[in-house]
């Protein structure tokens, strides 16, 4: 992953084929001491990794996709959560036809070229988890 810092609270990071993102931008989180922040993301991937959460279940269900693969749009945030960073986005994909198909991302690699734009927050981001929905949600006004 190539980075640039633009200014004080803004970064360029490119990652190159063959590199997963999420993890890429949990490194970075990591060795950055990014308290938090929004990302949004444009590029080209081979391999996504898709889910919807059930809401009556309490659990996501998983679908992979290999090919080739436009990213349309994603977006998310940078949050903590037990003394690691949890990088949660959703994105919208186009395939060789155009059809564009979507979701939480649990992984995504590579094919070309990832742009992300991370802007970080001034104060701590925190995830704790809800029990009434089984999701790890922000913290906010606690």
């Amino acid at each position: 992953m190539y980075k640039q810092q633009m200014n004080p609270d803004t970064f360029l990071l490119s990652c190159s084929p063959g590199e997963e993102v999420v993890g890429c931008i949990r490194d970075f989180a990591t060795r950055a001491s990014v308290l938090g922040a929004t990302v949004s993301i444009i590029g080209a991937v081979s391999e996504v990794e898709l889910g919807y959460y059930d809401i009556n279940e309490k659990q996501y269900h998983l679908t992979t996709k290999t090919g080739m693969f436009e990213v349309v749009s994603v977006m998310g945030n940078v949050a903590w959560k037990d003394d690691a960073p949890v990088v949660h986005l959703h994105g919208v994909f186009s395939d060789t036809d155009l059809t564009t198909f979507g979701g939480h991302i649990v992984r995504m690699v590579v094919s070309a070229a990832c742009e992300i734009v991370m802007t970080k927050s001034q104060t701590q981001m925190v995830r704790k988890l809800d029990p009434t929905i089984g999701l790890a949600t922000w913290c906010l006004g606690e």
